[in-house]
């Protein structure tokens, strides 16, 4: 038979690995729910061309548009106040977009911002953003790396 100390050492170590495990399953618990609630915003770009025609059938491109989709992919709602394109010239450029001041995206809205070719050539454009009221704006990359790094530290300028 065991002794009365024994009996104490075992159940004073498996209360401490117990405790242990605990803390490890919350602390992971409490991680996956962190990430799982935060704001997430999708930004997607397409070009798309307006046609014409006339009654006896000619036709043709009139104008292509670049189109900015702003989808909101987390659970959390978010408000956007403005989607942009960030230039490789440094500058910006508001891009025309539905609501006009701000909107409020709950689980799976989307919003869309366009510009027309004389507006915007997306060949000069480095990202699009999409404004929140107090924060750090939603980024997607359009232009490659090595074009960025080009532009920002004026290596190689193509004309």
């Amino acid at each position: 038979m065991q002794s009365r100390e024994t009996v104490t050492f075992y159940i004073a170590v498996s209360a401490a690995i117990l405790s242990a495990w605990n803390s490890l399953v919350l602390t992971w618990n409490s991680l996956v729910s962190y990430l799982r609630d935060r704001q997430t915003v999708e930004i997607d770009f397409r070009q798309e061309d307006k046609y014409w025609e006339d009654d006896e059938g000619h036709g043709g491109v009139e104008e292509t548009y670049t189109v900015v989709t702003v989808q909101n992919t987390g659970r959390r709602p978010v408000v956007i106040t403005g989607v942009r394109a960030r230039l490789l010239k440094r500058g910006w450029m508001n891009l025309h977009w539905t609501p006009g001041t701000q909107a409020e995206l709950s689980d799976q809205q989307i919003v869309t911002a366009y510009a027309g070719e004389e507006e915007l050539d997306i060949n000069e454009v480095a990202a699009f953003e999409a404004h929140r009221p107090g924060g750090k704006p939603f980024t997607k990359m359009v232009a490659p790396w090595l074009t960025r790094v080009r532009w920002r530290f004026k290596i190689f300028q193509p004309k």
